[in-house]
């Protein structure tokens, strides 16, 4: 789902060439089965799209070394309208493989996008923080102290539910 008539100033991490982007960290409050992901991605320079795609990692430490979960690459290409428009910025779903999530551990995921190269201001991926207006408020007053924006999906049983 893309947005339509975005702000110029725009809160995004943009990912150089290379770059595996910290998003944050997790800790949810019930037990579950990781079904999804969904990061809002930022692109300029849209008619650039070649073979890009991304995916998520979650680590098990602060200093990302123990990789737990990957999700499924999503191609950049395969993003309906993103050619419409030079800049497009929207939700993209990165699927698990019901991957078990721990309510008393706390998860450090991170993007990598392949197949890409920067080039300046011309053509980059980026993505949001979750900032100004942030659903996960972690009290801090300046944009790149907050995590990335995300949306978490799982599996739990009907009886949780």
């Amino acid at each position: 789902m893309a947005f339509l008539d975005f702000a110029d100033t725009q809160y995004t991490k943009t990912v150089d060439t290379g770059e595996e982007v910290e998003v944050g960290a997790f800790q949810l409050a019930k037990n579950l089965e990781l079904s999804a992901i969904r990061p809002t991605i930022y692109i300029t320079g849209t008619s650039s799209i070649t073979t890009e795609k991304f995916r998520m990692n979650i680590y098990s430490d602060v200093g990302y070394t123990s990789l737990l979960y990957q999700s499924s690459y999503a191609n950049i290409s395969d993003i309906v309208g993103l050619t419409t428009k030079e800049r497009w910025m929207g939700w993209v779903r990165l699927d698990f493989n019901r991957e078990s999530i721990n309510k008393n551990i706390k998860y450090y995921p991170t993007l990598e996008v392949a197949n890409y190269t920067r080039n300046g201001d011309t053509f980059y991926v980026g993505f949001n923080y979750d900032f100004p207006f942030p659903i996960y408020d972690n009290s801090e007053d300046f944009f790149f102290n907050h995590p990335l924006q995300t949306q978490i999906f799982g599996y739990l049983p009907r009886s949780e539910q």
